[in-house]
């Protein structure tokens, strides 16, 4: 038994020990004997207890008790903001009970393609887009060097 248990027992059945559990009751008095603070905390619930004991009984209305008790039977779920409701109907439209399949095949092929981007060496990718580069300079000057070619000829 600790001090925070003990509380909770005192809140839960009063600081008369015969009003609590039996599993218990043995273990919250051996460390009632012990504890200082536990036997302020007693002295406490006691009070609460006279003071309580001396309210006079109050029952509740027929209505009160029927409405508590279908409150309880069936409780009314709190209204989901308009983005989740719209989230929700989309993803039952489009992807239903499977939809974690549709997101795991569509998913799957883009986290291979990313690793296997990932994985190539910088330096092969810079090589690579260095010799397009140049063959397409190339290109362009032979290109441009037959153009010239037939500009002179068509003059001559």
């Amino acid at each position: 038994m600790n001090l925070q248990r003990f509380s909770q027992m005192l809140d839960a059945y009063g600081g008369d020990p015969r009003r609590w559990s039996e599993n218990e009751r043995a273990a919250a008095l051996d460390f009632l004997q012990h504890s200082e603070q536990a036997r302020v905390l007693q002295q406490q619930a006691l009070r609460l207890d006279q003071l309580l004991a001396v309210l006079p009984e109050v029952s509740a209305s027929a209505t009160l008790e029927q409405r508590i008790f279908n409150s309880i039977q069936n409780p009314v779920p709190e209204p989901l903001p308009a983005w989740q409701i719209w989230l929700q109907e989309v993803w039952e439209r489009y992807f239903g009970d499977s939809g974690w399949r549709v997101v795991a095949a569509c998913g799957l092929p883009l986290l291979v393609g990313v690793a296997v981007g990932l994985s190539l060496p910088v330096h092969q990718n810079k090589q690579h887009h260095q010799q397009v580069a140049e063959d397409e300079s190339t290109q362009r000057i032979n290109r441009l060097a037959t153009e010239s070619i037939e500009l002179v000829e068509f003059v001559l």
